[in-house]
């Protein structure tokens, strides 16, 4: 056969074809393809010049040659393979199908962020989800460059031509102690008992936003930022401080990560919330627009079971 006449084969060919091979009826096919019972004659005409040879026999009854029963099961998989096609890009096109690329630093884990990736990854079977161990100024460089679809950073809410950062929730500040702290078993503080505590820190080059809100907190307990030493994770912070090198202020999630040999204690009189955003780009994928959606909304859901309870 001409592969110049074989490049002029249709999809439109193959389905009519396919459909009056399946139907063994004109008429059943055109209903079954939406067309003229006319349109499927011509179309099935134009598939046999094009092949040079006759695919159906029309009367007595509408029956398959031998080449056409030959060739029947590769127009079928062709079909269905052309359709597997289409359905994956409606997928991606509606953010069903893809890569999900999160940055996904280590105070997560102290979220119920990593409960609802779960969630995303059972409803969202099809899209693939990978996560990388990134801090805070990081992801947002990353989301920039486009080497990651989302990040979660302890900052303040900004949107600029490429990337917006978008309040997902706000928790209170705690003040974390050794067990045997003078204040350790203080039910509240209030401003006026940070004063004289010495702080383990983040460094501020790090994350200049969160040094920002302790200076805050510090200059409001009536003392300059008293920082003894720094860590660059939220771990090692609170690791330091059980370990007697000072006291920190951290998220009040930070206690799920780890509780032993230390007291978390609320600050009464304090407003400053540490807030968490989520970190995209202004103009997302589909399947980071879902993800967007999917955490708004299991966050209503929760918030109303809470509610209800």
């Amino acid at each position: 056969m001409n592969s110049s006449r074989f490049r002029m084969i249709e999809i439109r060919h193959i389905a009519v074809f396919v459909a009056l091979a399946e139907e063994r009826h004109f008429g059943l096919a055109a209903r079954r393809l939406g067309v003229s019972q006319p349109r499927v004659s011509v179309l099935l005409r134009r598939i046999e010049d094009l092949l040079g040879t006759q695919l159906v026999e029309r009367r007595p009854e509408v029956r398959l040659t031998p080449d056409g029963e030959a060739i029947l099961p590769y127009f079928q998989s062709a079909l269905t393979r052309v359709d597997s096609g289409v359905r994956l890009i409606e997928d991606r096109s509606n953010g069903i199908d893809g890569a999900l690329l999160l940055g996904f630093p280590t105070w997560i884990l102290a979220t119920d962020i990593p409960e609802q990736i779960v969630r995303f990854r059972e409803r969202f079977a099809n899209v693939r989800v990978d996560l990388f161990d990134i801090g805070s100024r990081e992801q947002i460089d990353k989301v920039r460059s486009g080497e990651l679809s989302l990040g979660f950073v302890r900052s303040k809410p900004i949107a600029d031509k490429d990337v917006v950062l978008e309040v997902l929730y706000e928790e209170p500040w705690r003040l974390a102690v050794p067990r045997d702290h003078a204040l350790a078993h203080c039910a509240e503080l209030s401003l006026a008992d940070l004063s004289m505590n010495k702080l383990v820190c983040f460094p501020e080059h790090l994350d200049p936003d969160l040094h920002r809100d302790i200076r805050t907190i510090a200059e409001a307990a009536g003392n300059r930022l008293n920082v003894v030493q720094e860590a660059r994770e939220w771990l090692a912070i609170v690791g330091l401080v059980r370990a007697g090198a000072g006291s920190a202020l951290v998220p009040a999630s930070i206690e799920r990560l780890c509780n032993t040999g230390l007291s978390y204690l609320t600050i009464s009189d304090l407003a400053l919330q540490s807030v968490v955003c989520l970190c995209a780009s202004t103009n997302p994928d589909p399947v980071t627009r879902s993800f967007k959606r999917f955490l708004q909304e299991d966050r209503r859901c929760a918030s109303r079971q809470g509610l209800a309870s």
